[in-house]
């Protein structure tokens, strides 16, 4: 076996696996001297000769007395060998289409296509027409003399104005008594300078095909002028413009008939082809062989160059062409030599169309895998010689693998056209010249409208409008809100189209869905209080928002049965109802096509892994395309990413399209979702139900959030997904799932931070493997991994805490969060001392404690270390960079929140003189230690601009705030200094960064109106027993609470009952309540507010 089979995919697949149904024993001893030969006698010359502009005769000669000249023209010519032995004492019985293909792969292994040209070339693609259509005699005199080696041949079809139209050819034999004058030129004729005898296309009658001859003509006579050809690169094949002037060809060199050597021209190609297609998948290889070796010893931003995974993914790609080709390339070699070899009744499979594609295919793939191995080699690749000789040699060389052989537009037409010819007789073949008498034949106008489907929809056909075609809605029908319907083309009967519920039947839902809202707020305020032209009027909320929706809903229908998915052919563009306003109705509805893909881009960009993974990327898109997600999925989906996109057809209206499509989104999950059984593998219905429950919680609905919430949360449950999934499944579905199941972990985490609500999920029912690195969820590879139990054993098993991903260990870091926050909050010290090894406070500290190197590291130079881990050559990998940074920033929290001031108070209160103050100094240090590290993270992400997003990195820094703002007020001057700075930092984060979430406003309001006094602060800090005697004003304590009750900060009902109460100067002016846009009471001036700092409202009080 070659030496190189330890590097991926740099050997073809029968080689590294050495499985396959179509290599022998034979063909391996084969390959094994094949490389001996090339390794010692070709590949270390090759640059030299490459330079000099041939390959030594004498080299050329061993290549001939080794075999590899006879092996050169296929099919063997096993009669005219006279003794000549072949490669590796293979018989020439036993010689067939593999053992060539070996040949040719081996050989260009040396990796100059002008020294791999040089040594055979001429022959190969020269001799077969002799080999196929010459006549014993012509056989005699030539053959044996091509297999030694002691003449040469070539090939001489493309003229200087006939390139790949081979009947387009000009130059001219014409007969006189026993021989042909022949006048003309040919170029690029490869080895014309070196060969003696030239196999050549020639006009002998009139134009076109019909009057073209293959004749062989001396090259060593008179008249004939060789002239090498200087090109960009395969400079040792001897690339030859060659001048006939009145030269004398005898008749007996005609091969075939006159005016009938087009075929045997064309016949020569599938070898040529083939020939040129498996030496371009070997250069393949040598590029990726050269690149890996390279990447394995290059260390950039302090790593080794393949540790960085936008490197490795250029090597996926290179190896996904180069083996799918060669897969192709293989089949075709089986087929042709079943046909040859007379199997399936010796039926022509008429190979010629797929030989032309198959040569495009490869020449595309060389080109591809050249160019991301000289990316991936820098410098190297640019340069001739050296460990890049062969990367950058090749990308002088590629061009000419794309145009000789035939061009690829040329072939790629080609293939077409005698495919269909080759269908069409391959059906003779099968049955009969009457064929199918059901079928009649086509007519112009039908084929026509087959080759060309109308692209515009119902509407714009009527109105003679022009119309691209968008689906499931054109641009024209989004624009004035009416349904976009698209026509069948099919004929034949068709299963029933998956349809949504219409709008009439969308005005029933519209009540449902509004009598449910109303009694979530009505469980909350009985009665909302409006201010109109100074009267204060009273409504029952839920009568109020029923009543609205009745209004809107002048006629209904009975709801239909749960309809399944939409494709893009059939979904209609159907608006939620009338209740929208007329310029709003385009977000009640699925939006186009292309905006969706944005979305797709957007979402992927700014939302994918910050911190929830709901979706496998590549199988989300391909899913996209073909239509095969829910449409209720897709609605909350394009929801989620419409507040990051800067897409025209949201623009200047984030907050409608968010509101506008998660609405639309909910009333299909109630309708079919939660109105039927769930389906066992609805894994959809829990993704949506989680974005909309995000979009929610994050506006300041908590009753609504909560509600959706604890639905995601029994949809994963009763979908099993706590547990490992069905091995059954394909491996992006298993770890899709296992992610589905921990984002809405992280989500009921993050929301139980505060007093009032618990989290839902408790550790000991999640059984599943905690979740993958990203690379390979992204490869699609099966990694088993450890449970969430691992976090019970900790720090004894740090081996196995070593091997997890960002993502896993932020899962560890929640389930931390969410002992913290139950010993934070809870309402009574314990009564054993946090000292103690028996207190949930010591094995908090213990958690940390373990996970404190991996969230240090580089913590002091924190962008560097960013740019050197997750840097790209466009930024930074966005998806792998946020798992890092909310692990990190959970860590810090947990650390904020355990020792946070007003939290430790309690302990020592409850615990008197005896609470040693080491341990309080101790605590209090690393509290602020850790909320410093926050406040440096969330500025280096501000000032470094990675992607971290998420609306709980609010909460973050809101806490860390909160613990600032205790310390700004030290009596030491340079910790108060230090406090007041990070101080800052937390609401610059939360005023200054887009403002995407509307409760970044809420909680920067509720830290300006903190207000704590300077000697509260000061006991709160002070580690000595006497300072927890003295009294501290309980409404400031109850503040400090709030600060960190994640729940209290962003519940805008909590706003709304101290709106009528005074506040702080400069923040008096309220964003709007999200709650009121459901019932369509917000107006237009309201909306902006979403999307403006905090800052600017405060600026607005001030005019």
């Amino acid at each position: 076996m070659g030496s190189n089979t330890h590097l991926p995919f740099t050997e073809p697949l029968w080689l590294s696996r050495q499985v396959s149904p179509y290599y022998t024993k034979s063909h391996r001893q084969l390959q094994k001297i094949a490389r001996e030969y090339v390794d010692t006698h070709i590949l270390p010359f090759s640059d030299e000769w490459e330079r000099q502009g041939f390959v030594p005769p004498e080299v050329i000669a061993e290549h001939s007395r080794q075999g590899y000249m006879a092996t050169s023209v296929f099919p063997l010519a096993k009669e005219y060998l006279n003794g000549q032995q072949l490669p590796g004492g293979i018989r020439p019985e036993d010689w067939d289409g593999f053992h060539d293909l070996i040949v040719i792969d081996e050989v260009a292994r040396c990796g100059y296509l002008g020294v791999i040209w040089a040594l055979a070339c001429g022959n190969s693609i020269g001799a077969p027409p002799l080999v196929h259509f010459g006549n014993a005699e012509q056989k005699q005199r030539f053959l044996p003399a091509i297999l030694n080696g002691s003449i040469r041949f070539c090939l001489a079809v493309t003229e200087p104005d006939a390139g790949s139209d081979v009947a387009g050819i000009t130059t001219t034999a014409e007969r006189r008594g026993d021989k042909y004058i022949v006048n003309g030129a040919k170029k690029w004729i490869t080895n014309g300078i070196f060969a003696d005898y030239c196999t050549a296309a020639v006009r002998t009658g009139g134009p076109g095909k019909g009057g073209v001859s293959a004749l062989i003509i001396p090259l060593k006579v008179p008249g004939v002028t060789c002239r090498k050809l200087e090109n960009s690169g395969v400079s040792a094949s001897g690339s030859t413009y060659i001048e006939f002037d009145q030269v004398e060809v005898p008749a007996s060199y005609l091969l075939g008939r006159e005016n009938q050597g087009f075929e045997i021209i064309m016949s020569n190609f599938n070898h040529e082809r083939l020939w040129l297609a498996c030496t371009s998948l070997r250069l393949a290889r040598c590029c990726i062989e050269d690149a890996y070796k390279h990447g394995q010893v290059r260390e950039t931003f302090g790593k080794p160059l393949l540790a960085n995974q936008v490197i490795r993914a250029k090597f996926s790609a290179s190896g996904r062409k180069v083996d799918s080709a060669t897969a192709w390339m293989e089949q075709l070699v089986y087929m042709e030599q079943v046909a040859s070899r007379g199997h399936d009744g010796g039926r022509d499979l008429y190979m010629g169309g797929l030989f032309a594609n198959l040569k495009v295919l490869c020449g595309q793939t060389l080109e591809f895998v050249n160019r991301e191995m000289q990316q991936v080699m820098g410098g190297l690749g640019y340069s001739r010689g050296g460990r890049g000789g062969r990367v950058e040699q090749i990308s002088r060389d590629v061009r000419v693998m794309v145009v000789g052989g035939g061009s690829e537009e040329i072939l790629a037409e080609l293939s077409v056209a005698q495919e269909q010819r080759a269908m069409a007789k391959l059906s003779l073949d099968r049955w009969g010249p009457l064929g199918n008498d059901n079928i009649a034949p086509m007519s112009y106008s039908a084929e026509r409208e087959m080759r060309r489907p109308r692209l515009a929809c119902l509407n714009c056909r009527r109105k003679k409008t022009r119309c691209h075609g968008e689906r499931p809605a054109c641009a024209l029908c989004v624009r004035l809100g009416q349904t976009c319907e698209y026509p069948t083309h099919s004929t034949a009967a068709a299963p029933a189209p998956r349809r949504l519920p219409s709008a009439v039947v969308n005005d029933e839902l519209l009540v449902r869905v509004a009598r449910l809202e109303a009694d979530l707020r009505a469980a909350q305020q009985a009665q909302v209080v409006t201010t109109t032209n100074n009267t204060t009027i009273k409504y029952d909320d839920a009568q109020r928002t029923a009543a609205d929706a009745e209004k809107h809903s002048s006629t209904t229908s009975p709801s239909p049965p749960m309809q399944p998915a939409p494709t893009w052919a059939d979904v209609p563009s159907t608006a939620v109802g009338d209740a929208v306003e007329s310029d709003k109705k385009k977000f009640s509805q699925l939006p186009p096509v292309p905006v969706l893909k944005s979305l797709a881009d957007v979402y992927f960009s700014n939302c994918q892994n910050q911190p929830y993974c709901f979706f496998h990327e590549n199988h989300f898109r391909r899913r996209l395309m073909a239509g095969d997600l829910p449409h209720y999925l897709l609605l909350a989906f394009a929801a989620t990413a419409a507040r990051y996109s800067s897409h025209d057809y949201f623009r200047g209206s984030e907050l409608e399209a968010v509101e506008g499509l998660a609405r639309a989104a909910w009333i299909i999950i109630l309708d079919q979702v939660f109105a039927t059984e769930p389906s066992p593998d609805n894994v959809a219905a829990a993704q949506a139900t989680s974005l909309l429950a995000i979009i929610d919680f994050t506006a300041g609905r908590h009753r609504l959030g909560w509600v959706k919430i604890g639905l995601a949360v029994r949809l994963v449950q009763s979908l099993k997904l706590n547990a490992e999934p069905d091995t059954s499944l394909p491996p992006w579905q298993q770890e899709e799932r296992r992610r589905v199941f921990w984002s809405v972990y992280l989500l009921d985490k993050f929301v139980s931070c505060g007093r009032s609500h618990p989290p839902a999920i408790l550790d000991m029912d999640c059984t599943l493997a905690l979740p993958c690195s990203e690379e390979a969820f992204r490869m699609e590879t099966p990694t088993k991994l450890p449970t969430i139990a691992l976090v019970k054993d900790l720090p004894s098993n740090m081996a196995e805490l070593v091997r997890l991903d960002d993502f896993a260990i932020l899962v560890l870091m929640c389930s931390a969060l969410s002992l913290t926050v139950r010993e934070t909050f809870q309402q009574n010290a314990s009564k054993i001392p946090p000292w103690d090894c028996r207190s949930n406070f010591a094995q908090i500290s213990s958690i940390l404690m373990t996970f404190e190197n991996i969230h240090t590291t580089g913590a002091d130079h924190l962008g560097p270390y960013i740019s050197a881990r997750f840097g790209t050559y466009e930024g930074f990998d966005r998806q792998r960079v946020g798992h890092f940074i909310w692990a990190r920033a959970v860590y810090h929290l947990c650390g904020s929140l355990l020792c946070h001031p007003v939290s430790l108070r309690r302990y020592r209160k409850s615990q008197g003189a005896c609470f040693p103050t080491t341990f309080a100094r101790e605590l209090l240090d690393r509290c602020r230690e850790h909320a410093t590290q926050l406040s440096n993270m969330l500025e280096t992400l501000r000032s470094a601009g990675c992607c971290a997003r998420g609306s709980f990195l609010g909460y973050v820094a809101t806490c860390a705030a909160s613990v600032h703002h205790i310390f700004a007020l030290s009596s030491t001057p340079h910790i108060a200094a230090r406090a007041n700075a990070c101080l800052e930092m937390c609401l610059s984060f939360l005023e200054h960064l887009p403002a995407r979430w509307p409760n970044y406003g809420m909680m920067a309001s509720s830290l300006r109106a903190l207000s704590i006094d300077g000697r509260s602060a000061r006991l709160l800090i002070d580690p000595s027993p006497a300072a927890v005697e003295e009294d501290i004003d309980l409404v400031e304590i109850e503040q400090l609470w709030n600060s960190i009750d994640y729940g209290w900060m962003t519940d805008r009902a909590r706003q709304s009952e101290t709106a009528s109460s005074p506040s702080p100067p400069g923040l008096d002016v309220q964003i709007g309540d999200w709650t009121t846009f459901l019932d369509g009471q917000m107006g237009d001036n309201d909306m902006s507010s979403f999307y403006v700092t905090q800052a600017e409202l405060m600026r607005g009080a001030d005019a």
